[in-house]
């Protein structure tokens, strides 16, 4: 059960952009993601319903749900960890990073997470863009 008045919970600022809730079941037996979701979804139009998300679309909320396993005779619980995430970007960004690399943002990888940049050499960058020339031209000329 989410208990509005957990500790912390006041401290949540109302949602004005894109977030990310992790969801974290602890108990003794897993449950698949399928129904670990489903139980889930209470929770989560709780969080809409109090501001703490705008939505629960992909423009606005990023939803993890895991499992953790407890020791008997712990009783399960639900643990939330919300963070602010960069606005949901639906084009493919590419930049330099200051450190002599080639950064690409694609809008489907989580750009808040470790990792979630593919960081290129310049040789491999070059490299990259020769191949999509050559492949660009011969979908083009699929077309034809």
């Amino acid at each position: 059960m989410l208990v509005r008045t957990a500790p912390g919970f006041s401290k949540i600022a109302e949602a004005t952009g894109r977030r990310r809730v992790l969801l974290t079941r602890h108990a003794r037996n897993p449950l698949d993601q399928d129904n670990l979701a489903g139980g889930a979804k209470c929770i989560i139009d709780a969080l809409k319903h109090w501001h703490i998300l705008k939505d629960d679309s992909d423009e606005f909320a990023e939803l993890i749900y895991k499992n953790a396993a407890t020791a008997p005779p712990e009783l399960g619980y639900t643990t939330l960890e919300i963070s602010d995430l960069k606005p949901f970007t639906k084009t493919l960004e590419v930049g330099t990073n200051g450190k002599g690399e080639v950064v690409l943002v694609h809008p489907h990888i989580d750009q808040n997470a470790e990792g979630g940049y593919i960081v290129f050499s310049p040789a491999q960058a070059r490299h990259l863009a020769a191949l999509l020339i050559t492949l660009a031209d011969r979908a083009i000329g699929e077309r034809e």
